[in-house]
C-alpha cells in the first residue's frame, strides 16, 4: 500500500509539475489550518466523564453525524449546541470532553487510504483521534494502524489556550 501511495503521490507531482515535497506541504497546511485555533469548551458534565467509553456513549446520545459538504471544522461548543457534525467535529469534541473528564490530552488524526485526492487533501478519508496511545473513532471505537495515519495534530494545535 506505501508503494501505491508513493507511486500515486509521484504520478501527481508529475503531472501537476510540482515536487511531491511541495505537494505534501500544501495538503498538510490545508489540514493544519482546519485543524488549529479551535476553543475549549467546558461544561460540568464534561468533568464527570473519566474514561473513553463514556465519552464514546454520550456522543452517540448527544451528537447526529452529519455530512459537511463545505468542510468546515467547527469549536466544540458549536457541535454541541447544534447536536450534531461531520468527524473532524466530532473527533474535536470528544478531545476536549476527555481533556475536562481525565486531565490528559489526546491527538486528532487524519487516517486515509493513498487512493485518492479528496477536498484539497492527498488520500483523507476519516478523522480520529488518537488518546493513550491508541488510534480509533471516537463514536464507533473501531481501532486504526499507524499505516493508515495521514496527518496527526497534538492537542495545543488543535486547542488555543483561551476559553
Amino acid at each position: 500500500m506505501k508503494s501505491f501511495r508513493c507511486f500515486f503521490l509521484l504520478l501527481i507531482c508529475s503531472v501537476s509539475g510540482g515536487s511531491c515535497f511541495q505537494l505534501y506541504h500544501f495538503v498538510d497546511y490545508y489540514f493544519e489550518d482546519k485543524a488549529q485555533g479551535h476553543r475549549l469548551y467546558e461544561i460540568p458534565l464534561f468533568h464527570q466523564i473519566n474514561n473513553r467509553e463514556w465519552a464514546s456513549s454520550l456522543l452517540a446520545a448527544q451528537i447526529t453525524w452529519i455530512e459537511d459538504k463545505e468542510d468546515s471544522w467547527w469549536d466544540p461548543e458549536t457541535t454541541w449546541t447544534l447536536g450534531r457534525g461531520d468527524c473532524e467535529d466530532i473527533a474535536i469534541l470528544y478531545l476536549n470532553i476527555l481533556y475536562f473528564g481525565t486531565g490528559r490530552k489526546g491527538k486528532l488524526v487524519l487516517v486515509g487510504y493513498g487512493k485518492e485526492i479528496v477536498n484539497g487533501g492527498f488520500g483523507t478519508k476519516h478523522c480520529i483521534v488518537q488518546f493513550d496511545g491508541e488510534y480509533f473513532d471516537p463514536i464507533t471505537g473501531t481501532a486504526y494502524g499507524k499505516s493508515e495515519i495521514m496527518y496527526e495534530y497534538s492537542f495545543d494545535t488543535v486547542f488555543s489556550a483561551s476559553f
